[in-house]
């Protein structure tokens, strides 16, 4: 699970430079948690009732927070109005991209 993460924050970080958007994370803020939920589920070997209600509530939560995200233009491809604040707050670049490495990415 771990490294699942790691990947994905590293593959958010080059999709942020390739791109120059960094909403990249946005879009998968709603889907990596549910994926690591049943990650963690499949490799319990027993499988409590409660473990599958959390999973399942979990899943019901992605779903809803995807939708919404769906809903107000979030896969549209437009970045975040957060993130071009930030490039005129922090007007360096070299400050922003150590922002994008240590925070937005991750």
């Amino acid at each position: 699970c771990c490294l699942s993460c790691a990947l994905l924050a590293v593959a958010c970080l080059v999709w942020s430079w390739v791109t120059g958007s960094c909403s990249q994370v946005d879009k998968l803020w709603s889907i990596t948690p549910v994926t690591y939920v049943w990650i963690y589920t499949v490799r319990c070997p027993s499988w409590d009732p409660r473990l599958l209600l959390m999973s399942g509530l979990s899943t019901a939560w992605g779903i809803r927070l995807t939708y919404n995200f769906t809903r107000k233009g979030g896969y549209s491809g437009e970045e975040d109005y957060r993130w071009p604040e930030l490039r005129r707050i922090i007007s360096n670049p070299a400050l922003f991209q150590l922002f994008n490495v240590s925070f937005i990415a991750s």
